[in-house]
């Protein structure tokens, strides 16, 4: 089973979202869920279920039967992940990190790795981020998933810039 995670992140120390819409505005209840386009329904989705014990709770088909997506349950995400065949959008993203995922610490990282190392998934050591650490793990097409602490760090600790999983 893979480890837990607390919610999507795109900073340990960022404020929530304000809750109030611009005037007049309608307001949104949240995230219905998230998409990323694949190149490889299967593979994707043996590597998500591996990488974070996601489970199939959909798929989407076209009128003649054709499959062109899955809608997967990902938990501690707080939404689903739907996975859409789409190669040569996917192939456009190879190296993008779309999200980044909040652990607590550094030595919940240390979890992460081993259990990525276990499931022969490619990711990086645990790394240094601006503010707290990190470790990424690659889908197989090439984005990259972050997941970074809620603890932080000071300015004693220096970003691992070299590092060719951070650029």
């Amino acid at each position: 089973m893979a480890p837990a995670f607390a919610c999507l992140c795109a900073c340990a120390n960022a404020p929530a979202a304000a809750q109030t819409a611009a005037p007049g505005a309608p307001v949104a209840l949240g995230i219905h869920h998230l998409k990323f386009v694949v190149a490889d329904l299967e593979k994707s989705r043996a590597f998500y279920e591996a990488a974070f014990g996601t489970k199939t709770a959909m798929d989407h088909r076209k009128p003649d039967g054709t499959l062109f997506a899955y809608i997967l349950s990902f938990p501690g995400l707080g939404t689903e992940l739907e996975i859409r065949l789409d190669p040569a959008a996917a192939k456009s993203q190879k190296g993008l990190d779309p999200i980044t995922l909040t652990v607590d610490g550094p030595a919940d990282l240390e979890k992460w790795r081993a259990h990525f190392q276990a499931k022969n998934l490619p990711h990086s050591p645990v790394l240094a981020g601006l503010v707290g650490w990190l470790i990424v793990v690659e889908d197989p097409d090439g984005r990259r998933l972050r997941l970074y602490t809620k603890q932080t760090h000071g300015p004693e600790v220096k970003p691992s810039w070299d590092s060719p999983w951070i650029n």
